[in-house]
């Protein structure tokens, strides 16, 4: 029984991930957007930090 539950559920993942294959590909973000993104994250982590360490660098 157990092995019937594994290869109905292999069947099962396999048959979903070809129909995911073989339909239409989900939408692409554009590359530019997460790009910025990117670096927008980046920036305000570094004036974060820059900030956090003035603050409690002056704190005392």
């Amino acid at each position: 029984a157990r092995g019937a539950s594994a290869a109905s559920w292999a069947d099962t993942f396999r048959e979903s991930h070809t129909e995911r294959r073989g339909g239409s590909p989900p939408p692409l973000r554009p590359l530019s957007l997460s790009g910025q993104s990117y670096w927008l994250d980046v920036w305000l982590f570094v004036l974060f930090d820059l900030a956090l360490l003035v603050f409690v660098y002056l704190l005392p």
